[in-house]
């Protein structure tokens, strides 16, 4: 899948990922990357917002379904979700998002549940975080 990505985008997302770990180990950073994102969709801006646009659509759609899975701990809905998640995150310029749900994800598969509802918490913070750059990002352009 990688060679195939790579063939298809030019983007190398082995080197991605790994510098994509080492700009995520702080708790600085923004909510959202676009020059990542911009990178991800191989330099085409209509591209990176439309995928970010899809992110922050699901984001919105699948957070109450997502929360009711963990509190009823239906984990094994709850991994689909946010394997979906995880998925979308890696075509957009989230790097913490797709921290938080990568870390969830392998909790899941684990079947560690012990952390789940810490990682989960994580998660909803970072997603709440994106959402709040868009809001921050629509008010900006609004203005100008």
């Amino acid at each position: 899948l990688l060679h195939i990505i790579r063939k298809w985008t030019g983007v190398n997302l082995k080197q991605t990922a790994s510098r994509k770990a080492v700009q995520t180990s702080t708790d600085e950073g923004a909510a959202v990357d676009m020059t990542l994102g911009l990178k991800l969709a191989n330099g085409k801006q209509d591209l990176a917002e439309e995928m970010l646009a899809m992110l922050l659509s699901s984001i919105r759609q699948d957070r109450p379904l997502m929360t009711a899975q963990c509190h009823e701990k239906r984990y094994d809905e709850l991994l689909d979700a946010v394997h979906k998640l995880h998925g979308a995150t890696r075509y957009t310029g989230v790097p913490r998002l797709q921290q938080a749900a990568r870390a969830l994800e392998e909790n899941l598969k684990l079947k560690q549940y012990t952390d789940t509802a810490v990682l989960f918490q994580q998660l909803l913070e970072e997603m709440s975080r994106v959402e709040a750059w868009d809001g921050a990002s629509t008010e900006r352009s609004s203005i100008t």
